[in-house]
């Protein structure tokens, strides 16, 4: 999937940025490709292969995935989203996809908007951490 990604010129950018992020905590150069497909499709890949939900630290140490998921549950936004009845089970699948890598289950859009807004936060909240 990922050799795929990196072998297309208009998709090798967003792909090397989203490896080195995830292999060594190395912060994206360009914020719009951490919404892109192409980095999502690195994520998944990465979770896959190493079964974490969360990133490594510039130090080499996983970010504590309790710690990440306390503080994503108290952001406002992701408040809001999960105190809507219609928003609430797409909210919670993407707490547990950014925080512990838990699979995306059917009936799920991962590219709606509020699939979207958790993952922003949870971004938000991991340059804090670092």
């Amino acid at each position: 999937m990922v050799k795929r990604l990196l072998k297309n010129p208009n998709w090798s950018g967003a792909a090397e940025a989203a490896i080195d992020y995830f292999v060594d905590g190395t912060e994206c150069p360009i914020p719009s490709w951490i919404r892109s497909s192409t980095w999502t499709q690195v994520e998944v890949a990465y979770r896959q292969i190493t079964k974490s939900g969360s990133p490594k630290k510039s130090t080499g140490e996983s970010v504590g995935s309790a710690e990440l998921r306390q503080q994503l549950l108290g952001d406002p936004s992701v408040t809001r989203l999960l105190n809507n009845a219609g928003w609430k089970p797409t909210a919670q699948a993407a707490v547990d996809y950014c925080v512990d890598g838990t699979p995306v289950t059917s009936g799920i859009n991962p590219k709606s908007q509020t699939f979207r807004q958790v993952q922003e936060a949870y971004e938000k909240l991991k340059k804090r951490l670092r």
